[in-house]
């Protein structure tokens, strides 16, 4: 099913208004004075959804520190959740703090 026309010159496409959790398949072909192509090769994505948000989040001060603790998503819509990263005070922008290639991690906002 075609779902699009676009210039030649142009060498990438956004495809929206898509149902999250289906998987869409993709090819495209090249069209002239002469006829069209063959299709390209295949392409495929799922679009996600986010994770449901942690649970029970408490912060206790250990000293001169804030110990945070928490449940895990009751859900994680099917997909991996990212490194951990958190704000200071003191910093105006995201920073991460822990590149470990964890199975699960979390966000932290502050």
């Amino acid at each position: 099913m075609m779902i699009d026309t676009i210039s030649p010159t142009n060498q990438s496409y956004s495809d929206s208004w898509l149902e999250n959790g289906v998987t869409y398949y993709y090819y495209i072909t090249a069209v002239n004075a002469v006829g069209e192509s063959h299709g390209s090769n295949e392409a495929h994505a799922t679009p996600g959804i986010a994770p449901a948000a942690p649970q029970n989040l408490a912060a206790e001060m250990t000293g001169d520190n804030v110990l945070l603790t928490w449940q895990p998503p009751s859900s994680t819509n099917g997909s991996a959740i990212i490194p951990i990263q958190r704000v200071s005070r003191h910093l105006s922008r995201w920073r991460s703090t822990n590149q470990v290639n964890l199975k699960q991690d979390y966000i932290i906002c502050r």
